[in-house]
């Protein structure tokens, strides 16, 4: 042991004597640079004369010391550039820049370490590299810059935390987006550079030179060759890589900003747009000054400048996509659609325009090879768009903007949704569907739906508002207090006016299955849900449309109500079943002392409601539990006693008294029969549904047929036939 810890002690003074001998050795004593790195970013743009203006805007911005010390990539406009670019905004030279704009435009032609046009393409996200063969191989085209716009001033004129105050607003950093043949290919994009010079303009794309496969576009600048070698784009130097561009690119404004720099084309969508704004994230300044940054709530969010991504991997890749009519297109629109029923605008439910306003801003990347094959706008509809709809195209920092010839409409408007929108008196209705996230369901057109709408009016008669000031969709309870409606009991309330089948048709009798899973009995164009019909609170049809080839809508003068109409409310306090309400009470499987939490009001529930979310109900009146008493049927143990009953309840099924083929079957009752080798096994009833002649088999062979008077009686989820007999599976 001691023979090895001297070995050891031995080698590490060789080591040191080794690091005495060379530490005092310059490493370029030993390390030339190869001939054909040349000099440093700064020596290389200084030998090559033309790019003076370059290196004064750096001085300018406060960057040539660190560009001297620091490994950067460089993207470079010569002389002639800068000098059509000043003379284009009104200004001779550097010297005319305030220093926030020498920042602001030398930092949007440099990235902090060297990369090679493979890097630039390519980049290292989530623990790998996104090759030419990666998931998302060279789709991260965004490159994130120091450069910020200026802080401006904005008047708030709908925030109600600072209406009427003018606001210091500050922006994000600008990502500078970097075009390439493998962008475009990655992306089934358009490679001969069209879908670029629709959104460019005024700039050019290499599709056919020598150099085509190597193209690269950094924003509205084109990547020329080297100049000292023509034969390569680019320059590599001891301080990293230089790119030579063709012109300057300006300082880059967001979608926000562009259209803020646009008020006389696109007031009107900019102004819809402020109703959605918000102001956050305050900081302070040295001179005490308060800035915010601004936002959108409820829409895509185009003012931020990281763009839709969450993370800053995301946001390499994810812009925003702006398709904006200009105001003398959107004005008729909104004076046509919306204000024939709205007095002003002012008035029109917000739901109403945020779907005007997201109908037109996308959270992807649009361009014009893509949309017309097909994309879909923020809703998730199918929309096709051809350059014939474009007026034109404009790249902003945070994605692209489209000036529009026409007004883009989602499928709630066009669908069974869409007088909702538009008509006034539906503005209740309109905001519990979309509470609820069922108007994209509705509006997708991908199945066949119909649609009970009530009116703000009726709705209220049914003890439902929206109360606009709390933003919420309120009950008047039997303890006569209006209060938020709850979650799921706002979900039912909505589900009970739509069924997933478009029925044309009401004028005969039925019953429709709503995506509640509750069931409305509807005769000669008179419905009732289950608490319709026990209140005999009927609703009629004042009108039906047929807006699509899969909708329809139905105006109707009463809300479709269910509200705690459970099986175990219906049976407690129904005076012909009360033996049975008491039987199951006494044996533990009926619970009547629930209470509303709010209300107080009693909610009887059945212990096993939710073991099924379709019931069938065979309920013995009390002259069937009382001579079935006399019989000795009723069991005395408990155990017995809950197979007894449980026997009268159906499960997966509901059958009414209509003659429906669907309705007859052999099914299982809640009641469990003796355990099996194969698991648990319930007893089972044999239905016969003959119209106005229902009639159940049990397990002895006794037939019950079911009076028609007394069948068909709606509660949750269910039916409830009063029998005559008692049911024996036995």
């Amino acid at each position: 042991m001691f023979a090895n810890l001297k070995f050891f002690q031995i080698r590490a003074l060789l080591l040191l004597a080794l690091l005495a001998l060379f530490a005092c050795k310059d490493y370029k004593e030993r390390y030339e640079d190869p001939p054909w790195l040349g000099g440093s970013n700064i020596e290389t743009l200084e030998a090559a004369g033309d790019y003076t203006i370059f290196l004064e805007l750096m001085d300018r911005a406060g960057y040539t010391e660190s560009v001297s010390k620091i490994l950067y990539t460089l993207f470079v406009p010569n002389d002639e550039a800068f000098t059509e670019y000043f003379h284009s905004i009104g200004k001779e030279s550097v010297a005319d820049l305030t220093d926030d704009e020498a920042f602001q435009l030398f930092t949007l032609h440099i990235l902090v370490n060297p990369r090679s046009r493979y890097q630039l393409i390519y980049e290292y996200v989530w623990s790998e590299e996104q090759g030419p063969n990666g998931e998302y191989a060279g789709l991260f085209f965004r490159k994130r810059t120091p450069s910020r716009s200026t802080p401006y001033t904005e008047y708030v004129k709908y925030n109600t935390d600072f209406e009427g105050d003018s606001l210091l607003i500050y922006t994000g950093d600008k990502y500078v987006p970097l075009w390439s043949k493998d962008f475009f290919e990655d992306y089934f994009a358009a490679t001969d550079g069209s879908d670029y010079t629709f959104i460019y303009p005024n700039s050019t794309y290499d599709a056919a030179s020598p150099l085509a496969n190597q193209a690269m576009n950094w924003h509205n600048a084109r990547v020329i060759p080297n100049p000292a070698k023509p034969d390569e784009l680019g320059a590599r130097t001891s301080s990293g890589f230089i790119y030579y561009l063709d012109q300057v690119v300006a300082p880059m404004p967001s979608i926000e900003e562009y259209l803020r720099q646009h008020l006389d084309k696109y007031g009107v969508f900019y102004d819809l747009m402020q109703r959605f704004a918000d102001y956050g994230l305050p900081i302070v300044d040295e001179d005490q000054n308060t800035f915010y940054q601004k936002s959108y709530v409820d829409l895509p969010n185009i003012a931020n400048d990281a763009g839709p991504g969450d993370g800053p991997e995301v946001r390499m890749k994810d812009v925003y996509s702006a398709f904006i009519p200009e105001d003398n297109i959107l004005e008729p629109y909104i004076n046509n659609k919306l204000l024939a029923s709205y007095g002003s605008i002012d008035s029109v439910p917000l739901i109403t325009l945020s779907y005007v306003l997201r109908s037109h801003l996308i959270r992807s990347l649009g361009l014009v090879s893509k949309m017309e094959r097909g994309f879909f706008n923020d809703f998730g509809d199918p929309l096709t768009l051809t350059r014939d709809d474009i007026n034109s195209g404009y790249m902003c920092s945070n994605g692209v903007f489209y000036d529009m010839k026409k007004v883009l409409e989602p499928n709630a408007f066009t669908g069974v949704t869409g007088d909702l929108f538009f008509i006034k008196d539906y503005s209740t209705f309109l905001f519990a569907l979309n509470e609820t996230g069922m108007i994209r369901t509705l509006a997708s057109g991908y199945q066949d739906v119909t649609l009970f709408a009530p009116t703000n009016d009726e709705l209220e008669k049914s003890n439902v508002r929206y109360n606009k000031d709390a933003n919420q969709i309120e009950y008047y309870g039997p303890d006569e207090v209006w209060r938020k409606m709850k979650t799921d009991q706002l979900t039912e309330f909505v589900q009970n006016h739509v069924t997933f089948n478009k029925v044309t048709d009401l004028s005969g009798e039925g019953f429709l299955e709503m995506s509640s899973g509750n069931y409305v009995h509807y005769r000669n164009n008179i419905l009732q849900g289950p608490e319709n019909q026990y209140l005999n609170d009927s609703i009629t049809i004042v009108y039906s449309k047929e807006p699509n080839e899969t909708g329809i809508q139905y105006g109707i003068t009463n809300a479709i109500k269910s509200r705690y109409y459970s099986m175990g409310k219906l049976i407690w306090f129904d005076p012909e079943l009360t033996e049975f309400a008491a039987l199951l009470d006494g044996s533990r499987l009926l619970n009547r002392r629930i209470k509303d939490s709010d209300t107080k009001e009693l909610i009887p529930r059945l212990s096993f409601v939710s073991n099924s979310d379709a019931w069938t109900v065979f309920a013995p009146t009390n002259d069937a539990i009382a001579a079935a008493r006399d019989a000795g049927l009723i069991p005395e143990d408990r155990d017995s006693l809950v197979a007894f009953l449980e026997y009268h309840f159906v499960k997966d099924v509901v059958s009414f008294d209509n003659g429906d083929p669907n309705g007859s079957g052999t099914f299982s009752t809640q009641a469990e029969a003796p355990e099996t080798p194969n698991g648990p096994k319930f007893y089972t009833v044999t239905i016969n549904n003959v119209m106005n002649n229902l009639s159940v088999t049990d397990m002895s062979g006794q037939v019950v047929t079911v009076d028609h008077a007394k069948a068909d009686n709606l509660a949750q989820k269910s039916v409830i036939h009063k029998i005559n007999s008692v049911l024996k599976y036995q």
